[in-house]
């Protein structure tokens, strides 16, 4: 094979593994902290953007 194409392929998946690897702590990161705010483990709890529950309350 091409050294350029396997240079670009161990780049790219160097990259690829870097981003996965922060999106898996970031999503650790919240669930640990929505762990700390409730105890109780069969609390699920709705998030709701503030305009979306405002239109909501006026109907």
């Amino acid at each position: 094979m091409n050294i350029k194409l396997l240079k670009f392929i161990v780049i790219f998946f160097g990259i690829l593994i870097v981003l996965v690897l922060l999106l898996l702590i970031v999503g650790i990161y919240h669930k640990i902290n929505n762990l700390k705010k409730n105890n109780e483990p069969n609390t699920i709890t709705l998030k709701l953007a503030k305009s979306k529950l405002e239109d909501f309350l006026y109907y």
